[in-house]
C-alpha cells in the first residue's frame, strides 16, 4: 500500500503527540511525535508500507509500526481512498421548489412569501429540476419551501418523484395545511415529516408565526399519526419569545403529540433581520459560555487521558453529501448557506450529474468562499490547537466569525511551528 497522509486528514501538534482527525468519517487518533515524524518522512521518501516495517531492526518495533499502520489505514487517516461512492451513496438534496407560504412567521430566514429573490420557475421547469435530482439517485430528498402544501404543483412533483425516486423523500412543512383529506396520502408517500412549531402553546407560537396557528399544527400531528405516519419531527426555533419553553416544548413532544423534537438556532437573516432586536437572544455570551464550557470539557479528558475519548469534530459535509436548491433553480452548498456569497451554479443551466459527481461546482466562486470558512483557512482558527473541536458547521462558524466571537475568542491555543 501507497503510504500518504489522506486528504480529509487534519493534524494538531503538541509537544508529544499529535491528533489526527479525518474530516470525512470523524475518526479521530493520537499517536507519538515520533511516530508522526517517522511516518512523514516515509511518506516524503515515497517508501512503500513494507520497506518502512522493514526498517526497523527489532520484530517488536516492527510489530508495532505493522500494528500502527492498520489501525491508521481502518480510521482512513493513511491511504489514497476514492471518496466518490461514499458521496454518490449518501448525497442529500434539500429542494425548496416554492417560495409561496400561507404564513408570514418573524423569523424566516428566507422572507417566504415574498419572492424576494425573484419569480418562480414554471410547471415544466419543475418537473425538469425533478428528474434531474432523480437522476442523481440519492440517499434523500427534501421537499421544503416557502411552504410545499401552498404550491399549486405540490402533489404532481410528488408523484412525479414517487414514479422514478427509490430513496427517502422527507417534506419539511409548517403543518397548517394538513388535513383529513391529504394526511393518509403525506403518510404514505414520505419516509419522514419535519413540522415547525416554534412554540408550546397559542400565545406563544402566535409570538413566532401568527395567531391561530399552534391548534392547526397539533392537530395535523394527530392526523398524521392516525394514518401511521412514523417518523414526525416537531421544530421549534431558539429565540427570545421561546428560550424559556424548551424543556417544556420536549416534553410536549415526548408526551403528548409522540414525536421526535427538535430546537433550531435563530438565525438573524430574512424576516429574521428585522426582529431581530425582538427575537435573539443574548447570543454573543450563550455562545461564548457553550464554546468555554465544551473546550474545558475537551481538555480535562484530554489531560486526564481518558480511554477510548472520541470528541466531536468538525465535519461539515456542505457541497460534499448536501446540496440544497431553490425555488429558482440556484444550487447551494446546504440550506444555512444559500446566500449569494455561497452560489454554486443552477440546475437548469447544468448537466447536475456531471456538475456534482465531477465536482465541476468547485471552480464557482461560491465554493470558494466556502472554503475559506473552514477552520484550517479561517483567520483566527488556522493557528489554534482547538481549530476542530470548536464547530462542527460552517455556517455555525460564519456566524461566530462575523459577530467577531472567534477574532475575540480567549481560549485560543497556539500550535508548534
Amino acid at each position: 500500500m501507497r503510504l500518504i497522509w489522506n486528504e480529509y486528514a487534519h493534524f494538531i501538534l503538541d509537544k508529544e503527540k499529535v491528533f489526527i482527525g479525518n474530516v470525512m468519517n470523524k475518526e479521530c487518533i493520537y499517536i507519538t511525535k515520533e511516530c508522526y515524524q517517522i511516518l512523514s518522512q516515509a511518506m516524503e521518501n515515497k517508501l512503500s508500507e513494507k520497506e518502512l516495517v522493514d526498517s526497523f531492526q527489532t520484530e517488536k518495533e516492527r510489530q508495532y509500526v505493522k500494528e500502527l499502520i492498520e489501525i491508521l489505514t481502518h480510521k482512513r487517516m493513511i491511504g489514497d481512498f476514492n471518496y466518490s461512492e461514499l458521496f454518490r451513496d449518501n448525497l442529500k438534496i434539500t429542494w425548496a421548489f416554492t417560495d409561496q407560504c400561507n404564513l408570514r412567521c418573524r423569523h424566516c430566514a428566507n422572507s417566504s412569501g415574498e419572492q424576494k429573490r425573484g419569480k418562480e420557475l414554471e410547471r415544466e421547469e419543475l418537473l425538469e429540476i425533478a428528474d434531474k435530482i432523480c437522476a442523481l439517485h440519492p440517499r434523500s430528498i427534501c421537499l421544503t419551501g416557502g411552504e410545499p402544501l401552498y404550491n399549486l404543483y405540490f402533489w404532481e412533483i410528488v408523484d412525479h418523484i414517487k414514479g422514478q425516486f427509490q430513496g427517502n423523500l422527507k417534506l419539511m412543512t409548517n403543518g397548517t395545511l394538513i388535513s383529513e383529506e391529504n394526511a393518509p396520502k403525506l403518510a404514505e408517500q414520505f419516509f419522514s415529516i419535519d413540522i415547525s412549531l416554534d412554540g408550546v402553546d397559542e400565545e406563544s407560537c402566535a409570538k413566532i408565526r401568527g395567531k391561530h396557528v399552534f391548534g392547526k399544527v397539533i392537530e395535523g400531528i394527530k392526523l398524521l399519526k392516525r394514518y401511521g405516519a412514523e417518523r414526525i419531527v416537531v421544530s421549534m426555533v431558539d429565540c427570545r419569545a421561546t428560550h424559556e419553553f424548551i424543556q417544556t416544548f420536549k416534553d410536549l413532544c415526548a408526551n403528548e403529540l409522540g414525536v421526535q423534537s427538535m430546537v433550531r438556532v435563530f438565525d438573524s437573516i430574512g424576516r429574521g433581520e428585522a426582529n431581530k432586536r425582538e427575537l435573539e437572544n443574548p447570543s454573543d455570551e450563550i455562545w461564548e459560555n457553550e464554546l468555554t464550557e465544551k473546550k474545558e470539557n475537551q481538555q480535562r479528558l484530554i489531560k486526564k487521558q481518558v480511554k477510548n475519548y472520541k470528541p466531536d469534530i468538525f465535519g461539515c459535509k456542505a457541497a460534499l453529501m448536501e446540496f440544497y436548491i431553490d425555488y429558482r433553480g440556484q444550487i447551494f452548498p446546504c440550506p444555512v448557506l444559500d446566500s449569494e456569497e455561497f452560489l454554486l451554479g443552477n440546475v437548469l443551466h447544468e448537466d447536475l450529474e456531471q456538475y456534482l459527481f465531477e465536482k465541476k461546482y468547485m471552480e464557482s466562486e461560491g465554493y470558494r468562499t466556502l472554503l475559506q470558512y473552514l477552520p484550517w483557512n479561517l483567520p483566527g482558527c488556522s493557528d489554534c490547537k482547538n481549530q476542530l473541536f470548536c464547530y462542527t458547521c460552517i455556517g455555525d462558524i460564519k456566524k461566530k466569525y462575523e459577530s467577531g466571537i472567534i477574532k475575540n475568542c480567549s481560549k485560543k491555543v497556539c500550535m508548534e511551528n
